[in-house]
């Protein structure tokens, strides 16, 4: 009785020889590994699949953002749209600085 006909009957025959231990126990554990290959095949495709709408996904973004990049450039319009306005880190003490100057110019 071959191991693939021991496996479909369910029956196990005791072993005597440490051959036949041997080969029943590379039987099992290739029979889980390719178990598990299986199971790593179906997250991989699964995975595929869902990056592969997500890239989809962004291409399609990227391409609108360059389309309404490409409708802004071409306006005649070149006035910023977006400013920062700010005062220097050290506006303060040069204020100060300033005012002490005008107070000693003004003194007699």
């Amino acid at each position: 009785m071959s191991l693939s006909e021991i496996k479909d009957h369910g029956q196990i025959e005791s072993v005597r020889s440490r051959l036949g231990k041997s080969l029943v126990q590379i039987h099992v554990c290739l029979e889980q590994t390719r178990q598990k290959e299986q199971n790593v095949d179906n997250l991989f495709l699964a995975w595929q699949e869902k990056w592969s709408s997500r890239r989809d996904q962004i291409a399609q973004r990227l391409a609108l953002i360059e389309s309404q990049l490409d409708e802004l450039a071409l306006k005649e319009d070149r006035t910023p749209r977006f400013s920062v306005i700010g005062m220097p880190h050290d506006a303060h003490e040069q204020s100060v600085v300033h005012d002490s100057q005008k107070m000693t110019s003004l003194s007699p």
